[in-house]
Formats: structure tokens, sequence, C-alpha cells
């Protein structure tokens, strides 16, 4: 199975191809996906740059442990950004990207699970 997001070599080295650490991994970031979405969206609208950048850092974990690549680089912009107010027209589109590719990515997950 061919994924999008997920690095899938990445993700079996990172846990030794356990499939109880993959499915502990994939839960945990299924519970975290819709907290880290509302916290972004209400420093968003309050303009807290300072809070969003340590949320986008502890996302940025969650996908880093995942193998999701893209979304922990995206991240990873968004965390620096948000200090220095660098790209400010970025922050909607970062924060559209995180909650569109992280629930891609749980779906693949799902997909990769249904294989162990």
């Amino acid at each position: 199975m061919k994924t999008q997001h997920i690095d899938k070599e990445f993700l079996n080295n990172a846990t030794g191809g356990s499939a109880e650490m993959i499915m502990t991994l994939a839960e945990i970031f299924r519970e975290q996906i819709p907290e880290f979405s509302e916290k972004m969206e209400t420093c968003l609208s309050q303009k807290n740059y300072l809070e969003l950048s340590r949320v986008a850092h502890t996302a940025k974990s969650s996908c880093a442990y995942l193998g999701i690549t893209e979304l922990r680089d995206k991240l990873e912009r968004l965390e620096i950004n948000t200090k220095t107010g660098a790209n400010s027209e970025e922050f909607v589109s970062i924060v559209a990207d995180f909650k569109r590719i992280a629930n891609e990515s749980m779906t693949e997950l799902e997909e990769i699970i249904t294989t162990l």
C-alpha cells in the first residue's frame, strides 16, 4: 500500500515494527488532531501567535514520530514564523493544511494498521 503522507519505512523503523506501538501512536494522534485544530484556530482568531507557536511545536513532534514529514516541515515553519511574525499571511493556510493532512494521515494509519 502506497501512502501519500506517511513514510512507512520511517514509521516501521521508529517503532521497531511493533504493531502495538503503531496502534498506540495512531490512537494518540487521533485524539490530538481535534485538540490541535481547535487550539490553532483559537490562536489564529485571537492573534495569539506565541501560543500558536507552542501548539505547532507540539503537533510537529507528533507528526515527526509518525513519519508525516510534509506536515512536520510545515509546522516547523509555522512554529518559527509565529515567533518572528514573518510570513504571517501563511499562518491560516498552514493551519488548514494541518487539518487536511492530519485527517488524511489518520486514514492512512488506519489502513496501515489493517495490514499489521
